[in-house]
């Protein structure tokens, strides 16, 4: 997304309603995300916590753990739950949702008044934000729902929907257009929310990237976010994020001071704290983006890249890349050693 949209350095504007939410959002430079799949991206952003490396804990003994959870908070507060999806509701993500505290989860099957054919992957936007339209005027109050979308995962746009012209490639301009009804889709269900549920916040993300272009272990990981309500001031931060600060930058939005909430959170609230990092691992290389300047280690060997600009630069490596290269190690120790061993909470000693 980041090598096509003119919002997030690309050379498109396919989501320009993004782009003007993005200017009235609370928001960092960018996030990386802590995986390569839908799994993987909500276990992360609702725990709050590392993945396996390079994998996830679905279908494994991970999965029977007791994990502190972003939804799980807010239904001790009596916040209802939901999660939807264009896919089936009993997918690996469907299952984990619920895992994770969602006390319902709606697939395509649910989803009967539609507009279009579905794609590949199953509903497009438009009829599933009306479902969830439909949906949330039978959900006590207040709630929190989760949404996974269908559209931005096919390259093709269904029949009947208005092509725009980006570019003279039919192949790479019907493939703009997924992000382009996507983005106007989800700008209007943002809408119709808001009319109805005024302090309604909204949380725009990517749960995981597919498909680079520019194959690098950074931008596998990196990804869109934006805090949106008519009702925050909006707060630029020129860092890149961890999906792992969601959760903490929520509960201080709405709850309260989550070092007291959730200590065991492993994120930082864009709204509070300092001394920001974002780390990844692709492949062996575990990397870590600090103060605009990704540095990667694999064995003994460090590689350090400005990426300032979302593009990776070879630089000289700062003379703090010792330091900062050893804290990641030991901050990425610590969160796979508590993971394997189910014990997540105690984290908040480490904190």
């Amino acid at each position: 997304m980041f090598k096509y949209d003119f919002a997030l350095g690309g050379q498109y504007d396919i989501t320009p309603r993004f782009s003007e939410l993005l200017a009235k959002s609370i928001r960092p430079k960018a996030m990386l995300a802590n995986g390569h799949r839908t799994v993987e991206g909500l276990f992360s952003t609702l725990t709050s916590f590392q993945n396996p490396l390079g994998k996830s804990i679905a279908r494994t003994s991970l999965e029977s753990f007791e994990y502190t959870t972003l939804v799980d908070l807010f239904k001790k507060q009596h916040y209802s739950s939901a999660f939807f999806q264009g896919f089936y509701a009993d997918t690996l993500a469907g299952t984990m949702a619920q895992k994770l505290g969602f006390e319902a989860s709606y697939g395509k099957r649910s989803i009967k008044n539609r507009r279009y054919e579905e794609n590949h992957w199953g509903v497009h936007d438009p009829d599933l934000y009306g479902f969830v339209v439909e949906k949330t005027k039978e959900l006590k109050k207040p709630f929190i729902i989760g949404i996974n979308t269908t559209t931005t995962h096919d390259d093709v746009v269904p029949k009947g929907y208005p092509i725009k012209r980006f570019t003279e490639d039919d192949v790479l301009n019907e493939r703009l257009n997924t992000f382009y009804m996507s983005d106007e889709a989800t700008y209007d269900f943002i809408q119709k929310i808001e009319k109805a549920y005024p302090n309604t916040v909204f949380v725009l993300l990517a749960d995981h990237t597919a498909d680079i272009l520019e194959d690098t272990n950074f931008h596998n990981y990196l990804i869109p976010f934006a805090i949106y309500s008519s009702k925050l001031k909006p707060k630029y931060i020129d860092e890149f994020r961890s999906q792992r600060d969601i959760a903490p930058t929520l509960i201080d939005l709405i709850l309260g001071d989550y070092h007291k909430i959730a200590p065991e959170f492993s994120g930082k609230s864009l709204l509070r704290d300092n001394n920001f990092f974002a780390d990844y691992y692709h492949n062996g290389v575990l990397g870590v983006v600090k103060n605009n300047i990704a540095i990667e280690t694999v064995g003994d060997q460090t590689n350090c890249f400005d990426v300032s600009d979302f593009k990776l630069k070879d630089i000289s490596c700062p003379d703090n890349t010792s330091e900062i290269k050893n804290q990641i190690k030991a901050f990425t120790n610590i969160q796979q050693e508590l993971l394997f061993k189910g014990k997540t909470k105690n984290f908040a000693t480490f904190r």
